[in-house]
């Protein structure tokens, strides 16, 4: 149970860090407001590779679904934080928010699936919060993301260091 907990949190904090450094990735990059809105927009397609993914864990299994999400993520997001291009940073974000999406979904089933019926809705409560709770640590930096103009790439590196 705490494992999938601990996932939830760490998928919850990738789904919080786009929303919130795309003022800074857009004046990096240079791009307009259009084009903020264009990257999000690419970056959602991700959700097509959630559906593969989660249909995956229902053949494959679930753990191994997670596992490799967890062994993925982080190298998916310290190559977002050194993406030197808007090209390859979408391309990276669109996998990330597939794995992402897809841990969310699946910690969520196993934690029904797999609680006593007893237990069920204190599983669900814990994840509930630790899914609000996740995204907290990148609102609370946010503030310091402003100088150097290239500190919002250090959200992306927490991740790759909360594992290893």
């Amino acid at each position: 149970m705490a494992a999938l907990l601990t996932l939830t949190a760490f998928g919850s904090y990738l789904q919080t860090v786009p929303g919130i450094s795309a003022p800074f990735v857009a004046r990096e990059f240079g791009l307009t407001d259009a084009g903020v809105a264009s990257l999000m927009g690419f970056v959602s397609l991700g959700a097509l590779g959630a559906f593969g993914l989660t249909r995956l864990a229902d053949r494959i299994g679930r753990r191994r679904v997670l596992l490799a999400s967890l062994v993925l993520l982080p190298a998916l997001a310290l190559g977002s934080a050194l993406a030197p291009g808007v090209r390859l940073f979408v391309a990276l974000q669109v996998l990330v928010a597939a794995l992402y999406v897809t841990v969310l979904a699946t910690t969520m089933v196993v934690i029904t699936e797999e609680l006593p019926d007893a237990q069920r809705a204190e599983g669900q409560a814990y994840y509930g919060l630790l899914f609000t709770l996740g995204g907290a640590p990148v609102l609370l930096l946010a503030p310091l993301l402003a100088d150097p103009p290239i500190a919002w790439r250090l959200l992306w590196v927490l991740p790759a260091v909360a594992v290893f």
